[in-house]
């Protein structure tokens, strides 16, 4: 019975229970702490009991649940079902908390509440005796008072009206399926059901209770029911209608509906709740049309996917297969490619702005929403990740698994594992490594914008990159809100919302006449009242969009304007002073259109622009989209024309490059030398055979490159392995020749691959790779060719070495492989002087071969790294492209640190980017691309100013 003016509940609780497989001489369940137990009783024998303190371990709250331990009066034999009664009562009077998020309210808000205003206890209210962790079925029969309707899970029995109040009885097993299985035992030695049944198991009960008015329809054989306050109960066809549309649609694509009822029911407090066979939403959303499938479609297929097959406790992968199959399929469903890639977007969009890199954790960690980078995680990145491997292995295998998920696992805990070997199942190939990387480690994949412009890959947009928009705010480190002064009707609701704002960690408020300049760098600011809060806004409206006009009267935003007591406009755009962080400017054209809008400010960060009209939105966009582009390169300069020019490198004093070309007519390379403006080539080989890898020596009169002329004057054959890219080790020496391509001195002479020669900046020694021990590793020699030092010995591609600015570390390009099958291919190749460049990764060492640390490793053929002027950062190329999206990745130069982190690309245009190399002032960067080539296999060179 449950009485809500005194907060009480009073139950008769029967547990039936069968034990495992050994004797058991007493039952241990958890109870709240305020319900206190009257008698336990057994064949009307009453037993002996006591309380304790719940065990460390579990997740419940120790302040409000303990654990009640009941003496058997006689052993239970293995495999004995039995039953207890119990006895107990008390009050459930923990009222719902203002929320502890901007956005959402979370089940922890309250742990129950039994009150005048409504009924919420749950499984963390431990209404009930129970085993954590078990699966067990419920039947309730509740007592509310006159006037009040009950929901509960299940079906509904029976109802009946009474002087004492409305009775209704609701059994969670009275449904359409019995799942395999479900006798399992769900402790080590016992298991719960009621009466006697193992039908749709659940993880624990809900009840809620109000004034409801009840509204029910029949869609099939499934009754769907609204239990709405009275002032709210005109929407009610709205919503059976809606409900009505997703089980039909999510029948279809999961299966038959699980349970022979669907409730939604209105809270009397903010939420969003799924339990099996019913949801409750807050007043708050049922009033805004809460029938969008991220909203009530989600609930809904969380009748089959969360509270029909549940997680097991090594992972929540529950919300984010609900999440895309509700939030993201839908819109596939219904035909709107376009929204669906706005989802997708979205998706992506919450990842990026939520989720810093140093904060990044595996999905398979996901256990719970406790913020919104939980979210991000396992709701966003998780409905992403199950569109890749939808995308992986195709429509009709993912959504065949899906059926079978639900038919085989119903009733039942299932984790990643299950899933991963139901999946490779149905695809017939081993799933591991999808689900090893984007289950089991964090981070999303480095491909740029221009690669997946439809969104079709969990991938890191860059913060700088997105739109301003509210959510840059509230996730800024430091964050300044500003609220105006004057008319007390006028301002209030500014400073209702600001007051609320002003509870969350690391905000400030401040006035807007009383404002200290200084205090607005440095921080990203929230404007509340727009043209009202004086110098604040004068301040802010340097950095406004061109097209934007904020006047006290009215407003232009998006192309239009707009005017009227009903308007209000939230506006975000860059910090005018630092775009790294952003000015959100809120203000409506009365107090009347603010009110509404300021309460679920919040919910409406996505946007650059966000228009209401009597609180609704009427128009939404983002600012302008930025055209993406090679933000570091400016005035680009093409300096060759034709045929395959590549490898250029500055001179010392940055005046004049060195690079290798089949200029006039040439079969292969040779090594010429060229202004900055690509005049004045000359070429400085000997002509004969083929080069690479030239280089300036110290003051500029001389060069350093490899060549093949000592072995033959013509050009050495090409490999021939069609399918296959392979580099040839050609029998090169290093030589050294005066700039008119005179006084040739050779420094190496060892039998078959010398080259990849640099020298460091500070003139003292020159590092290269070589194959003299057997294996392609880097040494380092002098400028004469003496003092050669070996400076990698693993096995395996060591090469591309180049020294940092000041002379003390290499950075090189390698592949060790540790199989010994990869090995033997390895040797085999190099036997015949080859090697298969498809995966290099980039280390760092000391110049002394001490200290090797490896940089990336994404699985790419990653190569031609140069430090950066700064020495941290490392410019390199690479064809990170996955062939996810391009059946020929593309290569593109990237940056990186010398950590490994804050990887960021560089290039975007052409196919091929490579070879790069910083002038010695770092003012500009030389490199290889096949951008804007009039036939196949040209390449040019190309000279820009770095912008940093």
């Amino acid at each position: 019975m449950i009485d809500p003016p005194s907060h009480r509940l009073r139950s008769l609780d029967r547990v039936t229970i069968k034990t495992g497989d050994r004797e058991v001489r007493e039952i241990v369940v958890t109870l709240n702490k305020a319900l206190v137990v009257a008698w336990v009783s057994r064949e009307d024998k009453l037993l002996s009991f006591y309380s304790r303190p719940l065990q460390a371990s579990t997740e419940l709250d120790a302040d409000r649940t303990h654990q009640v331990v009941v003496r058997l009066d006689r052993p239970a034999r293995r495999g004995e079902t039995f039953a207890l009664d119990f006895d107990y009562a008390g009050e459930i009077n923990d009222p719902p908390k203002e929320p502890r998020h901007l956005r959402y309210v979370t089940p922890s808000e309250t742990s129950g509440y039994i009150g005048p205003e409504g009924v919420y206890i749950g499984p963390e209210t431990s209404w009930y005796p129970d085993v954590p962790d078990s699966l067990a079925s419920y039947r309730v029969a509740a007592t509310a008072p006159p006037g009040w309707e009950t929901i509960g899970q299940g079906g509904l029995i029976a109802r009946e009206v009474t002087a004492a109040g409305t009775v209704t009885i609701w059994d969670t097993s009275a449904c359409d399926f019995r799942s395999p299985e479900v006798g399992a035992p769900i402790a080590p030695s016992m298991q719960r059901v009621y009466e006697g049944r193992f039908d749709c198991p659940t993880e624990g009960l809900t009840l809620a209770a109000g004034r409801f008015v009840v509204k029910m329809q029949k869609s099939g054989s499934t009754e769907i029911a609204t239990y709405f306050y009275p002032e709210e109960a005109e929407l009610a066809d709205e919503y059976l209608t809606s409900a009505a549309t997703y089980l039909e649609a999510y029948s279809a694509l999961l299966g038959p509906y699980p349970f022979p009822r669907f409730s939604i029911g209105e809270n009397f407090f903010a939420s969003g709740l799924g339990m099996p066979s019913y949801t409750l939403l807050g007043a708050g959303s049922i009033r805004r049309h809460y029938t969008q499938p991220y909203a009530l479609g989600h609930e809904i297929v969380h009748s089959w996917i969360g509270n029909h097959v549940f997680n097991d406790n090594d992972g929540n992968w529950v919300e984010g297969l609900t999440t895309y199959l509700a939030n993201y399929y839908w819109h596939e469903l219904k035909g709107d490619q376009q929204k669906a890639r706005d989802e997708r977007r979205l998706m992506l969009l919450s990842y990026a702005v939520y989720v810093p890199p140093d904060q990044d954790y595996p999905i398979v960690r996901f256990k719970r929403k406790s913020d919104q980078r939980d979210n991000a995680i396992g709701y966003n990145k998780t409905a992403m990740v199950f569109h890749m491997l939808r995308r992986e292995i195709g429509d009709e295998r993912f959504f065949t698994t899906l059926k079978k998920l639900v038919a085989e696992y119903g009733g039942r805990r299932i984790g990643w594992r299950e899933l991963e070997t139901l999946f490779s199942r149905e695809a017939k190939r081993d799933l591991r490594p999808f689900f090893a990387r984007w289950i089991e480690q964090p981070g999303a994949a480095a491909v740029a914008a221009e690669a997946d412009p439809d969104y079709h890959i969990f991938r890191r947009i860059p913060r700088r990159d997105l739109p301003a928009m509210l959510n840059l705010f509230v996730t800024d480190e430091k964050r300044l809100v500003i609220v105006p002064d004057g008319e007390q009707k006028a301002v209030e609701p500014y400073l209702e919302l600001a007051n609320r704002m002003s509870k969350q960690d690391g905000i400030g408020v401040q006035s807007g006449t009383r404002l200290v300049q200084s205090e607005l760098g440095g921080a990203s600011v929230l404007l509340l009242g727009g043209p009202a809060v004086g110098t604040a806004f004068e301040w802010a409206k340097r950095g406004l969009p061109r097209d934007v006009d904020l006047r006290p009267d009215g407003f232009r935003v998006g192309g239009k304007d707009y005017a009227g007591n009903g308007m209000a406009l939230l506006l975000s755009f860059r910090h005018p002073d630092d775009p790294t962080h952003v000015v959100s400017l809120f203000y409506g054209l009365s107090p009347e259109a603010v009110r509404p809008v300021a309460r679920l400010l919040f919910f409406y960060g996505w946007n650059s622009y966000v228009v209401f009209e009597n609180g609704k939105v009427v128009a939404r966009g983002d600012e302008t989209s930025k055209t993406v582009s090679e933000r570091h390169l400016r005035n680009i300069r093409q300096l060759t024309f034709g045929r395959q020019n590549a490898e250029a490198y500055f001179s010392f004093d940055g005046r004049r490059l060195i690079f290798q070309s089949t200029r006039d007519g040439r079969e292969c390379y040779q090594q010429y030398v060229m202004g900055l403006d690509g005049g004045d080539v000359r070429m400085v080989s000997t002509g004969q055979g083929t080069t690479t890898c030239g280089y300036f020596l110290p003051g500029d009169r001389r060069v350093l490159f490899s060549s093949t002329h000592a072995q033959s004057p013509l050009c050495p054959p090409k490999p021939s392995t069609p399918g296959r890219y392979l580099w040839a080790l050609d029998d090169y020496d290093i030589y050294t020749a005066n700039v008119r391509g005179e006084d040739l001195v050779r420094l190496t002479a060892t039998p078959g691959y010398d080259a990849e020669a640099t020298v460091a900046p500070d003139g003292s020694r020159i590092v290269f790779t070589s194959v003299r021990d057997g294996d392609l590793d880097i040494y380092s020699m002098k400028l004469d060719g003496t003092d050669v030092k070996r400076l990698t010995s693993e096995v395996g591609y060591d090469g591309g070495a180049v020294f940092s600015p000041d002379s003390k570390r290499i950075a090189y390009r390698a592949h060790h492989p540790t199989d010994p099958a990869e090995i033997a291919r390895y040797k085999e190749l190099l036997a015949q002087h080859l090697v298969e460049p498809s995966k290099l990764e980039l280390f760092v060492m000391d110049a002394d071969g001490k200290h090797q640390r490896q940089v990336t490793s994404n699985g790419a053929a990653n190569f031609a790294p140069f430090f950066h002027p700064d020495g941290r950062r490392i410019i390199f190329a690479s064809n990170l492209t996955p062939s996810l999206t391009l059946p020929r990745p593309t290569f593109h130069l990237y940056l990186i640190n010398d950590d490994g982190q804050g990887l960021e690309q560089v290039t975007i245009n052409g196919g091929f980017n490579s070879f790069p190399m910083f002038s010695p002032d770092g003012t500009k960067l030389v490199w290889v691309s096949d951008r804007g080539s009039k036939e196949k296999g040209e390449f040019n060179i190309f000279l820009a100013d770095w912008v940093p």
